[in-house]
């Protein structure tokens, strides 16, 4: 059985999104290689937006417990 390989995904929507620097994700990959991971991972979509959660996607009328 061959040796599982492990990768790293950067977190390329988040930084889209919040309009981060790429610089840090560069780092991020060169850390990773230096770590040792098989591979590094990079989302490309054209259309990047926020996910959903179920803070934004569901009904006001649907209960929920408070934070805390």
């Amino acid at each position: 059985m061959a040796a599982p390989r492990i990768g790293y995904l950067l977190p390329t929507r988040d930084w889209t999104i919040l309009g981060g620097d790429v610089a840090a994700l560069a780092e991020q990959a060169r850390a990773a290689e230096d770590l040792g991971f098989d591979s590094v991972w990079a989302g490309d979509s054209p259309v990047t937006r926020p996910r959903a959660s179920w803070r934004t996607s569901s009904p006001p009328w649907t209960p929920c417990q408070e934070d805390g």
